[in-house]
């Protein structure tokens, strides 16, 4: 999949979708909060598109993904990837899944 595939953007998530983080940034010893709704996340991926850049990606990438519940119209997952952990809710539209809402959280420092 080349970087800043928007089709599989559109396939995977609704416009309604929300999605909120928090993070440290390198200097800071707080948390900050950071929302984004359809429109930011296409948009950051068309300027990944734009770029046509490709970052080499640390070994392990993918540490873990579990489905924490599953019902037949909505699941919950948590995935931890090197940069954090993200927890997905999903829901079934049209009998395809859609992730509706993310909430994520940068590595706490050591």
């Amino acid at each position: 999949m080349p970087p800043g595939d928007t089709a599989k953007l559109f396939r995977s998530i609704p416009p309604s979708v929300y999605k909120y983080g928090y993070y440290k940034a390198k200097d800071s010893t707080s948390y900050h909060g950071e929302a984004m709704s359809f429109q930011d996340m296409k948009n950051y991926t068309l300027k990944v598109q734009e770029r046509r850049k490709t970052t080499p990606l640390p070994n392990g990438l993918l540490r873990e993904v579990n489905i924490l519940d599953i019902l037949d119209q909505t699941a919950c997952v948590k995935i931890k990837v090197w940069w954090g952990t993200d927890y997905l809710l999903m829901a079934k539209e049209n009998n395809t899944w859609k992730i509706v809402s993310v909430i994520w959280q940068s590595p706490p420092k050591s």
